[in-house]
Parts: structure tokens; sequence; C-alpha cells
């Protein structure tokens, strides 16, 4: 790795390669940004999917969405990837020098890209979630141990890779989590995401996970297949007090598409039914603006029990048996900082008694976590700390 490093410092122009998996995973604008105005960088984005619980039809779809939102960023980006044949471009014709991976996980895109292929590039990784359970495949895989550089949230992160990883932790790079430099952004333009612009009515953001189909797993929090029809019908019933958005998770349709129950005609109708009425909407993709303009969440998710954090407002966990005992410290933290409910009964009094009443009791309890974990250190947003984390090791 050090052999590579100095290579890589001697070149006048680095080139950087993201391989970009799908649009809400994608966490880079700052930082790409960043480097795209300085000299000594070529940032170049490739279209690389997912393609574990991913039909052909899944990805396509986020090949479009990601093209669609790049192109109104004006990111460069390479389409070289084949959907029929799973195949994609030789990168090795890119001459990278620094490849991003979204995921650290072997066989999560097309072989082509495997990161065992490229012996004369160096690995960088930002997670593509705010990591809140305490398993030895968040921290130990062959992938952040080879890994030339990881950046993460807090201090916190130091401390579970010296508990896990062998020498991940050894390359760790504590920088804040980028996708909150653009909830931390004052000054940014926000689309808004609603149908309607009344602000008599709440705006919900129903956010269900995907893990509920790998019973071996030991990973299981998704409440998904026990109350996708009453939080459709509560939404319905409540038409004159919320707007409810349905923000399920990338992987959830590929997941619903291979169970025995549902398979893609069903799922597909069932995301359709979203936006028929006129209080409801299906979101995929980005979500930075939604969270913003919400009024509060409701989830059994990872990655926005903490995420959604940063907008400070109420925030529900729907629970499933044991459910704390998947979390790090972290992860207990932001779940702590939570509304809990164990039933639809628990659900509608959330909406009733903290959203609609305005009585949020745990705001301050927030602001505090928000304050003490989620910052980005240096007093620089977590992007210019990646850069200048880059910049100083390759002496640039």
């Amino acid at each position: 790795m050090e052999r590579v490093q100095k290579v890589i410092s001697k070149k006048e122009v680095v080139n950087i390669v993201f391989l970009a998996m799908n649009v809400s995973m994608w966490k880079y604008d700052k930082l790409y940004e960043l480097l795209k105005s300085d000299k000594c960088f070529n940032p170049i984005i490739v279209l690389a999917p997912r393609i574990v619980d991913a039909t052909e039809v899944i990805r396509q779809h986020d090949i479009d969405s990601m093209k669609a939102y790049f192109d109104k960023r004006g990111y460069f980006y390479i389409d070289g990837y084949d959907v029929i044949n799973n195949h994609g471009i030789n990168l090795i014709d890119l001459n990278p020098d620094l490849i991003f991976y979204t995921q650290p996980y072997e066989n999560a895109i097309c072989k082509q890209y495997d990161f065992l292929r490229f012996r004369k590039s160096l690995f960088c990784h930002i997670p593509y979630a705010f990591i809140i359970v305490k398993y030895n495949w968040n921290y130990n895989l062959l992938f952040f141990n080879i890994c030339w550089k990881l950046f993460y949230p807090n201090k916190l992160y130091v401390d579970y890779f010296k508990s896990y990883s062998r020498y991940g932790w050894k390359n760790l790079a504590v920088t804040g989590y980028p996708i909150a430099d653009l909830f931390l952004d004052s000054s940014r333009e926000i689309f808004f995401p609603w149908k309607l612009k009344n602000d008599k009515l709440k705006r919900i953001i129903w956010a269900p996970h995907h893990s509920f189909a790998r019973k071996k797993e030991k990973f299981q929090i998704a409440n998904f297949l026990e109350i996708y029809d009453s939080m459709y019908y509560l939404a319905k019933e409540l038409a004159g007090k919320i707007q409810m958005a349905f923000k399920p998770h990338p992987h959830l349709k590929g997941v619903l598409y291979k169970h025995p129950d549902w398979g893609q005609k069903k799922t597909d109708d069932y995301y359709k039914k979203w936006e028929d009425l006129d209080n409801t909407l299906l979101h995929e993709g980005d979500y930075v603006d939604l969270f913003k303009t919400s009024d509060a969440l409701i989830h059994d998710s990872g990655s926005f029990t903490v995420e959604y954090l940063y907008v400070n407002k109420p925030v529900l966990h729907i629970d499933v048996a044991n459910v704390t005992e998947h979390f790090n410290s972290m992860g207990l933290l932001a779940y702590n900082a939570h509304y809990k409910a164990k039933s639809m009964a628990d659900i509608k009094q959330f909406l009733f008694e903290v959203v609609i009443a305005e009585n949020d009791p745990k705001r301050m309890e927030r602001e505090q976590l928000l304050k003490t974990y989620l910052l980005p250190p240096n007093g620089k947003t977590a992007s210019e700390n990646i850069y200048n984390e880059i910049k100083q090791a390759l002496h640039k």
C-alpha cells in the first residue's frame, strides 16, 4: 500500500473513481465538487448498480435515476454497465488511482469492479449508511483491512474498529458524515417534494426497512409485512390532518420481488398505490429535501435512526423484539432519542399527541446528541475534512 501511495503521490493529476450504486447511497456531492475544483484531481463517477436482490428492472431503474440526478447537477459520469449481461467497463482504462467503494461487501456490484482486481489503486470508503449495529461484518471484512482510507463520522468508530478489525482502525480518519453537509447547509436551495403545499397538514415520512427475508441472518429489524396495509389505510384515514410519504429502503423492492407471497406485480401495485391518493406519495432516491421539509419520521430503519437527527424533528421507531441487541453504542444513543411503537395504536398516538399537537419532549435530547456526536470535527464540513485528508496524504 505504501509503495502504491508513493507512486500516486508523484502524479500531477490523481484520478479518483467513484463507483455509484444508486441515488440513495450517493453521499459525495460536496466532496465531488471540491475535487472537481482542484486541478490536482480528476474525479470520475462510474455507474455501478447493486446486483444483490436487484433484478434487471431494478438495476435499470437505479441507472436511470442516477443519470437524472447527475445530469441535473452537471456531474461527469460514465455509464458502461450492461444490465442484461451484468457486465461493467474495464476500469483499468481509466487509470484509477483512488477508488471509492460505496459498499464494502464482495459481490455487491459486478465482478469487473471487484477491489481485488486493482493492485495499482488505493481504496477509499465512506459508509453508505450510518452504521449502528455491532456485528463483525460491519468492521472486519477483507475490504476494511486493505482499505487505504476509511472516513467515519466520529471517534466512537475508532473504538468499534479496534474491537472488531485486525487492521482497519489504523486507516480510519474521523471526518464527519458527508450527507450532514447537505442537512446542515442553510444556504442550500430546497426542493419541495410534497404534493400539497398546505402547512396545516403535517408531513410524515414512513421509511420501512427490508431485513425480514433472510431468516439465517441475525439482523432482523423490519416490520413491513405486518403493517404495510395498515400504514396505507392510516394515511388514507387521516387525509385531513397529514400527508404521508412512503420512503422504502432501496433494497426493499428487490426483496419483495423475490418474496413467495409478493413478486413483481404485487410489489409494483403496492408502490403505485402510494402515488394515487391526494395526500400520499412514493419517494425513492435522494431524501435530504424530503427530510428537511417533513414534520416527522416513522421507521424501522438502520441509518435513518441517526440521519433524521440532523433535522431534529420528532422520530418514531417501530420496534421488533430485542431490537436493541443489534445496536452499537451509537445506535443505542440514537435509538434512545426516539419515541417507540409496538403497535398501530402506538403509531397513531404518536401522530396525534406528538406531531399534530406539537408536543415534543424529546427535542432537547436529540439536539444534545446532534451537538455531541454528529457535527463534523475541525470546524469544517465532513467533505472538507475528507478532501484535506486526501490532499495531505498525497502531498497535494
